[in-house]
């Protein structure tokens, strides 16, 4: 610490804190009074609380975890927080308006990391095997597409994360969240090893600097909901859902077989045009060709039943 003293050290605070982990605050004072940290990242209602309750001078971060979608609740927060990391569940367009009229420096995102789908008291390796708090290593869930979801025990407060299969990274992004001028763009890392961490901070190392050519390290990432294209993907597919729903109930009645044949190619084209909507949506977000697979195929039958 002492070789790197223009680094500014965190303390990150447990996801959930029940009262079977009290034991652990006064360990927590303890060195948040030693000097090492400047501040605390908070994941909920109860920390602040405790840290409230023991007068903590330093800084106090609010995590993504902490609700925060409206100004109100900003408003709010800024009482308590000096800095709040913005919430994974909301769009470009959300965000920029969730911090109308805002100091930017006040926020901080999350740019980079594995995010928690669930967190749970509910012990995974505990209901599989037995409570083994010296284990490390996680336990993996499978759903019906062969996903992979690792779930982490954290034992010292008796808890599970469940994340998501792959990494989200927002690096096709940065251009545009610099230019937005955040208080702090984050990387969180859980679980990376020692390599992956440093080709990764490498790789934002060079795109904070102005390179472009590097590949980034990860086959596979996501984009979480930042982007705009799902937002409007959601309308494109109302909107064809709609229309399809309308044709079907104008075919109903018509007697004549030339407009009812007319109607049926129109009822066809919206189901390939919402199949189509789709597979792009899990292309950008997924980044594997194979979702193009469905669509390209029904081009090719529509095709060839027009042609043959």
């Amino acid at each position: 610490v002492k070789e790197h003293s223009d680094i500014k050290f965190f303390l990150a605070l447990p996801h959930i804190l029940r009262k079977r982990s009290y034991h652990m605050l006064d360990s927590y004072n303890r060195l948040t009074e030693s000097k090492t940290f400047s501040g605390v990242l908070s994941r909920n209602l109860e920390e602040l609380q405790w840290l409230v309750n023991i007068d903590f001078k330093g800084q106090i971060i609010a995590d993504y975890t902490l609700y925060a979608w409206n100004q109100q609740t900003i408003a709010f927060y800024q009482k308590y927080f000096d800095r709040h990391t913005m919430p994974l569940e909301l769009n470009r367009k959300e965000l920029l308006q969730l911090q109308k009229d805002t100091d930017m420096s006040a926020y901080e995102i999350c740019i980079y990391g594995r995010l928690p789908l669930m967190f749970s008291a509910n012990c995974a390796k505990k209901t599989l095997t037995s409570c083994n708090p010296k284990s490390s290593e996680p336990v993996h869930l499978t759903d019906r597409y062969r996903n992979d979801f690792p779930v982490v025990q954290n034992c010292t407060h008796c808890y599970n994360v469940l994340y998501n299969t792959v990494p989200m990274s927002l690096h096709n992004q940065f251009d545009r969240l610099y230019a937005e001028q955040y208080g702090v763009y984050r990387l969180d890392f859980t679980l990376e090893d020692e390599k992956e961490t440093a080709r990764i901070l490498e790789y934002y190392e060079q795109i904070y600097s102005g390179e472009k050519n590097m590949e980034f390290p990860c086959a596979d990432y996501t984009n979480g909901h930042y982007k705009r294209g799902v937002e409007l993907s959601n309308y494109i597919l109302v909107l064809n859902l709609l229309l399809y729903t309308i044709i079907s109930f104008v075919l109903l009645p018509k007697e004549d077989e030339e407009r009812s044949s007319f109607l049926l190619v129109l009822q066809d084209v919206f189901i390939f045009i919402n199949h189509l909507t789709g597979s792009l949506v899990l292309l950008s977000t997924r980044h594997d060709m194979t979702y193009l697979f469905y669509p390209v195929f029904q081009m090719i039958a529509i095709f060839s039943f027009f042609v043959l």
